[in-house]
């Protein structure tokens, strides 16, 4: 009986500290991601240290902070502007694609997806953006999209695994308590 309900509480430990761990270990996860990009101001370029291999986007800042000092401005891409990714180390153009439509919004700063590019491996990467308009703004960061899958699908996996081990430690308790009461025959 003692063995039985020490698997119970084991099972039912596990499985919380599934449910609750894995969650709050995507939660950080997925706000360090989000404030794992930097601004540039544009024309311009800056070089973007992927940490990972995988979707970075390219958003516009339409209003936010920039050294100080508090800026908006248009949600599209302005007239002749080209952009261009290239990685650092070996020079190879990275090809990117239009990703319109993300908007995030964070205090003041809102942002709206521009275009996404995928880094093969980690490495800086150099974005630039050139043509003949007024300064603006630009940020580069991990992808969202990706992130918010990743924490989704973990967080409901977690808890499936999670509430199975505790319903598990439940019955393992119930089958121990109700096999433990029985009287003993001789």
């Amino acid at each position: 009986m003692k063995k039985g309900i020490i698997t119970s509480v084991a099972l039912f430990v596990v499985g919380l500290a599934i449910a609750v761990g894995v969650n709050v270990f995507l939660m950080v996860r997925a706000v360090g991601r989000s404030s794992a990009g930097v601004q540039f101001a544009v024309p311009g370029e800056v070089v973007y240290d992927a940490a990972h291999a995988g979707t970075y986007e390219i958003d516009i800042e339409i209003q936010g902070l920039y050294n100080g000092v508090t800026h908006s401005s248009s949600a599209s891409l302005p007239d002749g502007a080209a952009i261009t990714v290239t990685r650092v180390d070996s020079g190879e153009t990275i090809p990117w694609k239009p990703d319109p439509g993300t908007r995030t919004e964070s205090g003041a700063t809102e942002r709206v997806g521009l275009a996404t590019f995928n880094a093969d491996s980690p490495g800086e990467y150099r974005i630039s953006v050139e043509g003949d308009f007024p300064q603006r703004v630009f940020y580069v960061g991990p992808g969202l999209m990706g992130t918010v899958m990743v924490t989704l699908v973990g967080g409901c996996a977690s808890g499936v695994v999670g509430f199975a081990c505790v319903v598990a430690g439940v019955v393992v308790f119930a089958v121990t308590l109700s096999t433990g009461a029985k009287p003993k025959t001789t």
